[in-house]
């Protein structure tokens, strides 16, 4: 491939190969409501038939830490075993180390921070801060704390018009699933 000369060019291949925040954004979205999903389903296999309530988990901050742990483990189990996770996959980020194979302990650690750092523990209001501050990092930095501290490469492609339609899809979904709960 021949290098690029013009400001224009370089811009290009950059944008290309740059670790842009709205895939990896779209990535993340998929990524929980997957989780939330097999979370259900490990939910309903460990707990259906043993007479086991789990009230006291509703709409708590217990509920959210039980919540996201379990999310963080099923990442990096994701990432160690498959090397991505399906959201990243489909919206075309590659996340690597030392150009290998992830080990669980890494992508655990990158989780945790990504959750306190970029998700504020997910506390409603503080996590539009942390993921405003993560945007800005990527767009100056090109890099976001977490995988600078972890030693990760992110790379992403520019999103296409139907992944970027699949995702207003999902969205719109995710807002009538949402609605529909609150009419009950």
């Amino acid at each position: 491939m021949e290098e690029p000369h013009t400001e224009s060019e370089v811009k290009e291949v950059n944008q290309t190969r740059k670790n842009l925040p709205l895939p990896r954004f779209f990535a993340r979205i998929v990524d929980t409501i997957i989780g939330t999903i097999l979370i259900a389903i490990l939910g309903i296999v460990f707990f259906i038939g043993t007479g086991v309530e789990l009230t006291f988990l509703d709409n708590t901050p217990l509920y959210t830490i039980v919540f996201f742990v379990t999310l963080l483990i099923i990442e990096s189990l994701f990432l160690a075993i498959f090397g991505n996770t399906f959201g990243r996959w489909f919206f075309r980020v590659k996340i690597q180390k030392d150009h290998g194979r992830i080990s669980f302990s890494n992508a655990f650690h990158r989780s945790v921070l990504v959750f306190v750092c970029g998700l504020v523990f997910g506390v409603p209001l503080l996590c539009l801060f942390g993921m405003a501050h993560s945007y800005e990092r990527i767009r100056k930095k090109g890099i976001t704390y977490w995988d600078e501290v972890c030693g990760f490469t992110v790379e992403c492609e520019k999103l296409n018009w139907w992944r970027t339609l699949v995702m207003v899809l999902i969205s719109l979904l995710i807002l009538w699933a949402y609605y529909l709960g609150q009419q009950q």
